[in-house]
């Protein structure tokens, strides 16, 4: 138990000094490791991918997908700054970059510019890595086809792709307008949830949930956990809304709060049934007293993408 709080607190801090002091390089590579753990979790404490090449090219994948999507864009991103007393929101740039060419000489971007190539060149790497990931697995299945399961060549795309986008809808909510806020919002709607609805499940618990992948999960303390979810989402969006600058509509705050409490217990289950599946009782050991990533990060997995789909529909008011 003092290790976990120990943990939890220095993981706490360094969310922290990630998002408001430290270039943004250094979360790009903290989310970068974050799917790799994640990739490699699901497929190999599982035995889901069981060859070894198989193992390399979703692990491969997953490494080059994620790093490809966060780092350029970190590389363009403002070092956080105090303003005002308090935190601002991520600043436009107006630096201007210089493209050496051959024979036309050097051409002068501006950063909106520049920052559309970059995107153009991530959508072209994602599905170069697609494309990598599905040759190479099918590849490894018919190299061993004798021992090789077709089974893992479904789990090595979601460890090497699926995976790996949804943990990086976190970086995409960090690269909007606010993003050193907002990206806490799927945290806020995940692990609010958690810890709702256990002390809702202890004081009224007496329904179970799903009695065989989680016997001590109750249908009250999951609508404890939306609701409290729910009322905690709009506190901070208060907060957020008061002392940070941002405009987020309250609807919007309602909605994610509810809507990720929900799916967040979807992913939490959905992972619970993968160990009890697999007969292990962790992902990993990565995180002292937590677990794997797997184990810490399961409902948020699920939550970021609703995050991101509703903050991209309705993030300021008026919207």
């Amino acid at each position: 138990m003092k290790a976990r709080i120990l943990f939890g607190v220095g993981g706490f801090l360094f969310v922290l000094l990630a998002l408001y002091v430290l270039p943004p390089v250094v979360l790009a590579l903290t989310i970068t490791a974050l799917c790799v753990c994640a990739s490699y979790e699901l497929i190999v404490p599982t035995g889901l991918v069981k060859n070894r090449g198989m193992q390399q090219v979703t692990l491969t994948a997953s490494a080059a997908y994620a790093l490809m999507t966060c780092l350029p864009s970190a590389m363009l991103l403002p070092a956080p700054a105090l303003m005002g007393g308090g935190f601002a929101p991520q600043a436009v740039s107006t630096t201007e970059f210089v493209i050496l060419g051959g024979s036309h000489g050097s051409v002068s971007l501006t950063e909106s510019e520049f920052r559309a190539y970059i995107e153009l060149f991530q959508t072209q790497f994602v599905r170069f890595v697609m494309l990598f990931l599905l040759v190479g697995l099918f590849a490894c299945l018919l190299r061993h086809h004798d021992t090789v399961r077709t089974e893992e060549v479904m789990a090595g795309f979601v460890g090497g792709f699926i995976l790996p986008y949804l943990l990086l809808s976190l970086w995409r909510i960090f690269e909007m307008e606010g993003g050193a806020f907002l990206v806490l919002l799927p945290l806020v709607a995940a692990w609010g949830s958690d810890t709702c609805a256990l002390f809702a499940g202890m004081a009224f618990g007496k329904h179970k949930l799903a009695p065989v992948v989680s016997p001590k999960k109750t249908v009250e303390g999951a609508i404890g956990g939306v609701i409290g979810a729910t009322v905690i989402m709009l506190g901070v969006v208060f907060l957020m809304n008061r002392y940070a600058g941002l405009s987020i509509h309250y609807a919007g705050a309602a909605v994610m709060g509810a809507a990720g409490a929900a799916i967040g217990q979807l992913g939490d289950l959905s992972f619970s049934i993968i160990k009890r599946k697999s007969g292990i009782k962790d992902y990993s050991h990565i995180f002292p007293g937590h677990g794997g990533v797997l184990d810490r990060f399961d409902s948020v997995i699920f939550v970021a993408p609703v995050i991101e789909l509703v903050l991209s529909v309705v993030l300021f008011a008026g919207m």
